[in-house]
């Protein structure tokens, strides 16, 4: 995970499907200790193409994982 997740002690997690729609109940809370696991969890979802972890106190985008493993920052 980059660095820049490091500086938050939780984080707003949400997956999105092929048509980069919300897949529903994948929105959580998550710990900066589980954020890894819970974003490996989303993906092992076939219907999930990429997670988006955004700030937990703003809702601002932070990051985005592909399927594939890049990462958007």
């Amino acid at each position: 995970m980059p660095p820049v997740l490091a500086v938050r002690a939780e984080h707003l997690v949400k997956a999105y499907n092929r048509d980069q729609r919300i897949v529903a109940g994948s929105g959580q809370m998550v710990k900066t200790d589980k954020l890894q696991k819970a974003c490996e969890m989303l993906l092992s979802n076939a219907n999930v193409v990429f997670v988006d972890v955004r700030s937990s106190v703003n809702n601002c985008f932070t990051i985005r994982i592909t399927r594939d493993g890049e990462i958007w920052l």
